[in-house]
């Protein structure tokens, strides 16, 4: 059966992808488990597809069911940035590694964030799970060159982001 080869094959990139959505493992475990549910009621649409094709379909309805479930909550809340916060997360020793990383994750967060919804997917697929180009063509049915000239201005943004 296709889908349980899918599963084998491809289960650990669709919980990373799921991961970098919701940032939380048990959030993702749970997303990607509703996924393969769906999944299993469209068996019929899985046997006339290829592997790449299904992988792809994996991938857009993680994204969907992530979007759905973000809807239904509506309890998405931004905290501000409080320094005293920061401090509070330090260790006895004063280690700034733990303040570095907390920024670094706020200010990655914060900039992906501004960033349209198609060119964010780009940046999650290729920089954080490590596609390549060809890879992420084929899952998103993209254009190769269309998907570059995206990636480059999302490389665009982001150095205007910096200097701002």
């Amino acid at each position: 059966m296709k889908l349980f080869e899918i599963y084998h094959h491809q289960g650990e990139d669709f919980f990373r992808f799921a991961l970098s959505l919701t940032r939380h493992r048990e959030e993702a475990e749970d997303l990607v488990q509703q996924t393969y549910v769906k999944a299993i009621h469209h068996l019929g649409l899985f046997e006339v597809m290829e592997a790449e094709q299904i992988k792809g379909w994996f991938f857009t309805a993680i994204k969907n069911q992530f979007i759905d479930q973000y809807r239904r909550s509506k309890c998405f809340q931004r905290v501000p940035f409080n320094q005293q916060m920061l401090e509070t997360l330090s260790d006895p020793m004063g280690n700034p590694s733990l303040e570095k990383k907390v920024l670094e994750r706020m200010e990655v967060k914060e900039v992906l964030g501004k960033l349209p919804k198609d060119l964010k997917t780009l940046v999650i697929y290729r920089y954080f799970l490590d596609y390549n180009t060809r890879e992420i063509s084929e899952i998103l049915g993209i254009n190769p060159s269309t998907l570059r000239s995206r990636l480059a201005k999302v490389q665009t943004l982001l150095i205007k982001e910096k200097k701002i």
